[in-house]
């Protein structure tokens, strides 16, 4: 594996941040490091100080894409279960006006577009 100095773990994180907003503090270098080989080992590159460089002078949105998709840490937990549903099918049927909910549930709701939503 390739390690990670100081310095270029401050200048990717600041390059990070600049580019999504995701902070990443001191005691992550192993993250990082653990995280982004894979990316400096696919283009080639033997420091993360090269693909740092790489990342400035290229200009390449899909290269940035493929660093934050590797860097970030993706969790969907909203709506996955079928206990979810239920609870939300639930909540809308004591808490919304029934005309409503018989509109929706047949799909006659008027589009807010002026067009008729049908199923």
């Amino acid at each position: 594996m390739i390690n990670i100095d100081q310095k270029t773990f401050i200048d990717i994180t600041d390059f990070i941040y600049k580019k999504s907003g995701i902070v990443l503090r001191a005691g992550k270098e192993s993250l990082v490091q653990a995280r982004l080989s894979k990316r400096v080992l696919s283009l080639q590159l033997s420091s993360f100080k090269e693909y740092l460089h790489f990342l400035k002078e290229s200009d390449s949105t899909e290269e940035i894409v493929l660093l934050l998709d590797a860097i970030s840490t993706n969790v969907t937990k909203f709506f996955r279960e079928k206990d979810h549903f239920d609870f939300l099918e639930e909540y809308i049927k004591k808490n919304i006006n029934r005309k409503i909910f018989l509109k929706l549930e047949f799909g006659q709701l008027q589009h807010p577009l002026g067009k008729n939503r049908t199923r």
